[in-house]
């Protein structure tokens, strides 16, 4: 094994390379994002079982299609589903204190 010696200016032009390449990264990156989910990929993304989306679909709480018979999910539809359930922790710990 050899070892090499770098300078200091050495390790801070790598430290700026490093830097760039990791924003390049980052702002190239596109989070995740499907139209359209299967049934078994919402079950994995909610972390819920496949009789709790049932539960959802049949109170018309969550929409979806069903083709071939096979059910799917528009992402926009999880979305207004989740937002469905979002509270405000806030104000609900002011009603508790009053």
């Amino acid at each position: 094994m050899s070892l090499e010696i770098i300078t200091k200016t050495d390790f801070n032009a790598f430290k700026l390379e490093l830097r760039d390449l990791i924003l390049e990264i980052l702002n190239n990156s596109q989070p995740f994002k499907k139209d359209i989910l299967s049934n078994d990929e919402l079950m994995e993304l909610l972390n819920v079982s496949s009789s709790t989306l049932r539960k959802y679909r049949v109170t018309g709480k969550l929409t979806y299609s069903k083709v071939a018979g096979l059910i799917y999910y528009e992402y926009e539809d999880i979305q207004n589903f989740i937002r469905s359930y979002k509270t405000n922790t806030l104000s609900k710990n002011l009603n508790t204190i009053k």
